[in-house]
């Protein structure tokens, strides 16, 4: 089976929010906010993740909500799930 890759780039100052699974056996990366942030009840509010990513041809990403922090404090990603395709620039 070939492998994929995923390449990921933090930004300047963000070396340490570099995606990573808190347990071994996750199916998926946790993401960090890359700077502090409130958000008004109702409002939506874009927050950058401190890192670039480029996927292989092909390939998507996706954001979702930690199911515990939509539970404890109602927070949810506004187009969930959030996909990235492997051609999205910002």
């Amino acid at each position: 089976m070939p492998k994929t890759f995923v390449r990921i780039r933090p930004e300047a100052g963000c070396e340490d929010l570099i995606p990573k699974k808190a347990h071994h056996d996750d199916a998926a990366w946790d993401l960090f906010a890359a700077e502090p942030f409130s958000i008004e009840l109702g409002k939506i509010k874009m927050v950058s993740a401190g890192f670039k990513m480029e996927l292989e041809e092909g390939w998507e990403a996706q954001v979702r909500p930690r199911s515990g922090y939509a539970l404890k404090y109602g927070l949810q990603v506004a187009n969930s799930p959030g996909t990235i395709d492997a051609g999205f620039m910002l």
